[in-house]
């Protein structure tokens, strides 16, 4: 079976070549599309068709070896169909690929990379393996006569074979096309139950008060370390073991503590047990929970207030309670069946009593009414028709004796010459809503009292006051449902699911801010704002450029690049502060939240412009630059410069070296995985051979005598021809080691008369850690691999590179030449590789939804056994058609923005299977 090389895989695999090599951890892309040959025509396996084109090589001197043109696509049969014809025309009786790798045994033995054949026997010895159509035409005529294969249905197994061809052993996948025509067919995601991670918890807790927490309760020290796929925090399969249970424990008690010792910490008042109760689940668990509290909830919670012994120990066990509740702690996105939502839509929650149509707001009466004092609702506001409703909000102050005033709502003029209609206590210092129905047609104003004591009396000190806001007249209605997408449900599959307006809002500010809704999101879910096309844009660009939606496009960059993970890596360099380490990790956010708001997401590796503040710009020798202090990031133009964007940073560069030198290793791996989406095979065996070992004996003499370079010293032990390590570096890796212009530490190298140059390794200065030598040589070494250029060899392939391949495209020189990190950035860009917009959905996909629409990049962690994260034939049908929208919103404008806003948009974000 097929293993891809990650890089956890990488460095135990180069330990063997060469010593200890710290890679880290990396995502596995898995299997994808490669060309045959550099000579022969190639397979482009797309998300719509299975095409062919034919190229040419061309070697020239300038920096693109290699060109091509292609002719127009060939006709292509049904892909899915021709799976399945293989079994209906017993072809499987000869061909057995139980594997699915498009490695055929058995009797009739295939190798789909060549599909060479037998020259004897009974076949005519002339196929070629040129093109689909050849191959449907070998089939149809070539196979035993009784298999009687007509040529639609050759065509297809044709289509079906030829999508196998990716040149290495082992489990693919087939390529699907998406099978809907109709743009406004529903596509499905996955049902989903998250337990948030760390930076969701700490950002939805932050959701629920008023003031900012005491502690950063995403720490380590306040919950578990995140499980990681692919690099990206992911607990779309987590479970909630025993120590995380009782983290969020103590957190729980511990923030109860302090928000009830914290004046404004409450988003609420909380004057008696009864109106504490109904604010705590309106104001609080209604966020907390990210929906409205059922009936049960609401018992359970009145309850809990009403035989607490004092109304503080209710509030404490309340809130302790909400923040160790599933439904806060998990974050749903299982749905409801569709046939379900249909016949009970979701109702407005938090009253009994709505307005028919629009009702009037009373604006002037808004205000403190003083003691023994009347506001009026003016006649001719409203025509009473004797089935109306009043709603207003109301507080107080409490009285010097401790008692709180009353109000009394009436019709008349006051209270001596109109008539009661209701009287309030009002006991709380927070807004409260209050609403009245009233079922007589009135002609006299409606008026607002404040009886200051209540029972008679009158007393001028400590009089008590009350401010009344938010009052609203109009015609009594009823609680209507949300005004949900009924044209997209009525499409849908009955027995799918799909997000409810309250999982809808949830799943949007979780995809865009990293955090729970607030309560205006929820609340506009459920006023059916976001099935209405505008509003619903309004609320989607609101959340993306919201603070916390900014810090989340930046969070996404400092682990996609990794350089997230420098403060765990340590560099013998004395400049290389704290300080510079932390404003090196903001660039690379900087560089791509600006990309991300103003669109043109390829600049960032073509690098003419960078973020620098005062710290940054003086470490790489750019003083004036940037920011006049140190977090003070600035635009800088870095055009006719060697640094800039996000390859030729600091960070990336730091990141991707060891402590006492570079890592050319690190550096060409992790281009191909995270720049381009490649993934290199795991080799055959790590065994040493003798020319390995002379190899390394090479190696250590010259380090001996210190004049050899760090890309060289790797290169000698690495790139021996006919060993297993050679099978990734020969084409793969080294020649990717033209990367090396910058030091352990992300300054660029030295130059003497034009070449790049370093200080030599040297083996009588043996680092004592990793027993690697370490630079102190000769001085001004040219550096081989970058002054005579390096090679990006198979630059299109995403997914699994195959040793192979690479190795005849380095033979035929089929790659993009580059001279230095930023020069390699600009050449990928010039050259549109598929791998630069794979990747950005890639990242983007599994960072919103958390899980990869792309079968080809699953990790091996996904694809063991029956995992829940696997991709079965029919969700890659679907996956294959949502790729296709975010394939066409990248190419309108190469805008992440507008990647991810198709995302969140697509019928796949809200219909769930």
């Amino acid at each position: 079976m097929n293993r891809i090389l990650t890089v956890g895989v990488l460095s135990a695999a180069l330990a063997a070549c060469v010593g200890p090599v710290d890679t880290g951890s990396s995502s596995s892309q898995a299997n994808s599309q490669t060309n045959s040959s550099a000579q022969s025509s190639a397979t482009v396996v797309s998300s719509s068709s299975v095409t062919v084109s034919s190229s040419s090589v061309a070697v020239s001197s300038s920096s693109v070896v290699v060109s091509s043109s292609s002719s127009a696509p060939q006709v292509t049969g049904d892909l899915a169909r021709g799976r399945e014809l293989m079994k209906a025309f017993r072809c499987a009786a000869c061909h057995q690929d139980e594997d699915n790798d498009g490695f055929f045994v058995g009797v009739g033995q295939i190798d789909v990379d060549s599909f060479k054949y037998p020259t004897s026997g009974d076949y005519d010895g002339n196929y070629s393996d040129s093109s689909i159509a050849e191959l449907a035409r070998f089939i149809q005529f070539e196979m035993p006569a009784n298999l009687g294969v007509p040529a639609a249905d050759a065509l297809d197994i044709a289509t079906y074979l030829w999508a196998l061809r990716d040149g290495v052993p082992g489990e693919r996948t087939v390529a699907t096309a998406c099978t809907a025509n109709d743009p406004n067919a529903i596509h499905y995601g996955r049902r989903t139950l998250h337990v948030m991670t760390s930076y969701e918890y700490h950002n939805s807790l932050s959701k629920l008060f008023g003031l900012p927490l005491p502690a950063d309760y995403s720490s380590p020290a306040k919950v578990s370390v995140d499980t990681e796929i692919a690099r990206l925090p992911n607990h779309t399969n987590e479970k909630l073991g025993e120590t995380r249970l009782n983290q969020y424990y103590d957190n729980a008690t511990e923030i109860a503590d302090w928000a009830m010792s914290t004046p404004g910490a409450l988003t609420f008042a909380c004057d008696d047990p009864v109106a504490c109760a109904a604010d705590f689940m309106n104001e609080f668990a209604y966020v907390a929970y990210r929906r409205a509290l059922n009936d049960a909830e609401k018992a359970e919670f009145t309850r809990m207030f009403e035989e607490a012994s004092s109304l503080e120990t209710g509030l404490r066990w309340a809130l302790t309670t909400v923040l160790m509740s599933p439904n806060f702690l998990y974050r749903s996105e299982l749905g409801t069946k569709v046939s379900d939502l249909l016949a009970n839509p979701v109702v407005a929650p938090g009253t009994d009593y709505d307005y028919e149509g629009t009702p009037v707001s009373v604006t002037n009466l808004d205000g403190e009414i003083p003691h023994y004092s009347s506001v009026s609702i003016p006649t001719g506001t409203h025509n009473w028709t004797g089935n109306d409703l009043i709603s207003f909000s109301v507080k107080a102050t409490q009285r010097g004796d401790g008692s709180w005033p009353k109000l009394n709502v009436g019709e008349g003029y006051d209270p001596n010459g109109g008539t009661t209609l209701q009287t309030l206590t009002i006991n709380h210092s927070g807004f409260r809503t209050y609403y009245l129905m009233v079922d007589e047609a009135y002609t006299r104003p409606i008026y607002f009292h404040n009886d200051v004591n209540g029972s008679g009396g009158h007393n001028n000190s400590g009089n008590g006051s009350i401010e009344l806001a938010n009052v609203k007249v109009g015609k009594l209605g009823t609680s209507e449902p949300v005004q949900d997408d009924v044209e997209s449900l009525n499409a849908a599959d009955p027995n799918a699911y799909a997000l409810d307006p309250y999982e809808y809002a949830s799943a949007l500010s979780f995809a865009l801010t990293g955090s729970g809704p607030s309560k205006s999101l929820l609340d506009a879910a459920v006023a059916g704002e976001l099935v209405d096309d505008a509003s619903f844009e309004a609320h989607v660009d609101a959340l993306i450029d919201s603070p916390l939606g900014q810090a989340h496009v930046e969070r996404l960059a400092g682990m996609w690049f990794r350089t997230d993970g420098l403060p765990g890596e340590t560099r013998n360099v004395p400049e290389y502060t704290t300080q510079v380490r932390d404003s090196m990790m903001q660039e690379i956010r900087e560089i791509y939240k600006h990309v991300f708001y103003n669109g043109d997401f390829p600049s960032m590796y073509e690098g003419d412009f960078t973020f620098l503040d005062s710290t940054l710009a003086e470490f790489y020798g750019m003083a004036g630059n940037g920011g006049s202090s140190h977090g003070d990031f600035r635009y800088v133009d870095t055009t006719g410069t060697l640094r800039g964007g996000i390859i030729a940073s600091g960070g990336f560069m730091t990141y991707n070296a060891h402590m006492d030198y570079t890592s050319p290793i690190q550096r060409s791996a992790r281009f191909r995985q995270d720049v381009l989406c490649q993934a290199i095979p795991l080799p055959v065996n790590l065994e040493d051979s003798d020319e390995r070992d002379a190899a390394t004996k090479r190696a250590a003499d010259r380090a001996d005598a210190g004049d050899i370079t760090t890309a060289e010293y790797f290169d000698i032990q690495t790139n021996v021809p006919g060993s297993s390590c050679a099978g990734c570096h020969n084409a793969i890796i080294n020649p990717l080691f033209g990367m090396d212009d910058f030091d352990n530490v992300g300054r660029l190298r030295k130059r003497v008369n034009g070449d790049v140059v370093q200080v030599g390794l040297l083996s009588e200065a043996v680092d004592e850690m990793t027993k690697i030598v370490v630079p102190k040589g000769d001085a001004d070494l040219p550096i081989d691999f970058v002054n005579n250029d390096g090679y990006l060899f198979s630059p299109n392939v995403v997914g699994t590179l195959s040793a192979a391949q690479a190795d005849a495209d380095k033979l035929a020189l089929n790659g993009i030449k580059f001279k230095g990190a930023k020069d390699l950035g600009k050449k990928i860009v010039e050259n549109e590789l598929p791998g630069i917009s794979a990747c950005l959905i890639e990242k983007t996909t599994r960072y919103t939804m958390g899980y990869t629409l792309n079968k080809q990049l699953l990790e091996d962690s996904e694809k063991q056994g029956a995992s829940y994260l696997n991709i079965s034939d029919e969700q890659e049908a679907e996956f294959v058609c949502v790729q296709d929208e975010l394939e066409a919103a990248y190419a309108a404008a190469k805008s992440p923005r507008d990647v991810l806003k198709a995302l969140v948009k697509s019928s796949a974000f809200r219909f769930r299977k």
